[in-house]
């Protein structure tokens, strides 16, 4: 998710989502990152396996449907692509959303905004 300051609410958001993947123990195969930035952009891509991934462009922040949603299944060779394009464009850009939580709530608490980001 591409941030440009710190979000008290995005941050809870995150944090109700990963409690899901917690709750199913596994939490080990998810790591949640932030894009700093101040262009305004949002996707989410579920590379689900070797053969599986989904696309999808949430309409709004806070919303649970998720518009414009492809699903690719038994597509070997996008997921292949997807994962490359993913680990070498995108991971490489991010920064881990427990470290962005915890440099800008040392207190662990995301009520208030205890630090705002500059421009990136």
């Amino acid at each position: 998710m591409a941030v440009s300051r710190a979000d008290a609410d995005l941050a809870k958001s995150i944090e109700e989502r990963l409690g899901i993947f917690e709750r199913d123990n596994v939490s080990d195969l998810v790591h949640p990152a932030i894009i700093e930035t101040n262009e305004e952009l949002g996707m989410e891509a579920v590379i689900i396996d070797e053969k599986s991934a989904q696309l999808s462009f949430p309409n709004a922040r806070g919303s649970t449907d998720l518009h414009f949603g492809i699903f690719f299944r038994d597509q070997p060779d996008l997921c292949r692509y997807l994962a490359a394009w993913f680990d070498n464009k995108i991971k490489a850009a991010t920064v881990d959303f427990r470290k962005w939580r915890e440099r800008n709530w040392p207190s662990g608490k995301t009520g208030e905004i205890e630090h705002v980001l500059g421009d990136f």
